[in-house]
């Protein structure tokens, strides 16, 4: 995975090091580049807006240098799309921002010529604790550290957040009762514009 943001090299990592894969994560092509040379890699994601080099001169990079393993672009862009189909040959599928896990996996079996096999697992959830009237109320800055998160869709890096800023501040009890409910049915749109009106008010 090549991508300058560290919440979505953390969210790849999350959604695939768990079912096998090992991943190497980037911050940039040069990076990229070094690991290219010391593994050998099945498949690259590439964010296409990175700075120095961007995804799409990386990718055309990689075919001039003979690699012919498939490469998959991710963007949160909708203009990139536009771009994509005049791309052509050098890259093998495009993802959007925030990734979608099924769709992910699904793109990642087709190009690697997978199968999945599911069994059915327990969804984490938030759990709640006891109201402590003691802590101080969410910060601005809180609330903005769990839109950042909710903006790329990474669903358990949020409720981790949830979590730990549960664990040092207090949440008003109507407002932590909409964030859940929210994250159960995983409406990234709703959480980021109900908690972009919280961080105004706080």
């Amino acid at each position: 995975m090549v991508d300058d943001d560290t919440h979505q090299r953390d969210l790849m990592y999350s959604l695939l090091a768990p079912i096998g894969f090992e991943v190497l994560l980037a911050d940039k092509a040069s990076t990229g580049f070094e690991f290219l040379q010391e593994h050998d890699v099945d498949l690259v994601l590439m964010d296409v807006r990175m700075p120095e080099i961007n995804g799409w001169k990386m990718v055309e990079m990689l075919r001039e240098q003979h690699y012919s393993m498939p490469v998959l672009m991710v963007s949160a862009n909708a203009r990139d799309a536009e771009y994509n189909l005049q791309a052509e040959g050098y890259h093998n599928d495009y993802i959007a921002k925030p990734i979608n896990l099924d769709a992910l996996l699904g793109k990642i079996a087709q190009l690697l010529n997978l199968q999945w096999l599911y069994e059915e697992s327990q969804n984490t959830a938030i759990i709640d604790e006891p109201k402590i009237l003691d802590k101080p109320l969410v910060t601005a800055e809180q609330y903005q550290s769990l839109i950042a998160l909710a903006e790329i869709g990474y669903l358990s890096g949020f409720k981790d957040k949830f979590s730990e800023i549960e664990s040092v501040s207090r949440y008003p009890e109507d407002i932590a009762s909409q964030i859940k409910e929210y994250v159960e049915v995983c409406n990234f749109p709703k959480i980021i514009e109900y908690l972009s009106e919280l961080n105004h008010e706080a």
